[in-house]
């Protein structure tokens, strides 16, 4: 009988971290970043948008960089060509936040979909923490390719495609506890 509570609670468990992992990635629209140190202060951050939501897809996306901290911004090529990519840079006398933007000139990112391929360059701006998560918005389009500034689709932060080490050390922790459970449930048993 202790084994059979042992064996339900290491399952209890084991589900809870699958659960805490997974929660990672369940976003209904996200976009994923893999960042990079090109030299000195130079920065790239490379990203993948994902279309778990919207179903007429995503036409239109932005992402901002802070003007307290980013400077400098550049497209990196190559990028995808169906896609007109644009940066404009921070401006710190009104004060304003740079924005990378993008839109869709053939097809929309579907239902489900993702893609890739889109990198920005900039300079981390001394007395930073340092890069990371970024706010975005996805706004819908009309038929004839026109942005609707008001409609906004999804917001967000970008997430790094790399675990953070928060969800990592969850995920070690409760290792652990399934370690010692087992254990302490072994000398029980003897």
């Amino acid at each position: 009988m202790l084994i059979l509570k042992t064996v339900h609670s290491m399952i209890r468990r084991i589900m809870l971290l699958m659960v805490l992992s997974v929660s990672y990635s369940a976003h209904a629209v996200y976009i994923e970043y893999e960042l990079n140190l090109i030299g000195g202060n130079t920065y790239q951050y490379d990203y993948t948008v994902f279309n778990d939501d919207i179903i007429d897809g995503i036409e239109y996306f932005a992402i901002f960089f802070d003007h307290n901290t980013m400077e400098n911004l550049a497209l990196v090529l190559p990028f995808p060509t169906d896609w007109d990519n644009d940066v404009f840079p921070p401006d710190t006398s009104l004060p304003d936040d740079g924005l990378f933007d993008s839109l869709a000139l053939v097809s929309p990112i579907a239902l489900g979909g993702s893609l890739g391929g889109f990198s920005v360059q900039f300079d981390l701006l001394g007395g930073s923490s340092g890069p990371g998560s970024q706010p975005f918005e996805v706004r819908d389009v009309d038929s004839i390719g026109n942005i609707n500034f008001v409609n906004v689709l999804a917001t967000g932060n970008t997430l790094s495609s790399v675990p953070e080490p928060a969800a990592l050390t969850i995920i070690f922790i409760g290792l652990l506890l399934i370690r010692r459970k087992l254990a302490y449930s072994a000398n029980l048993t003897t």
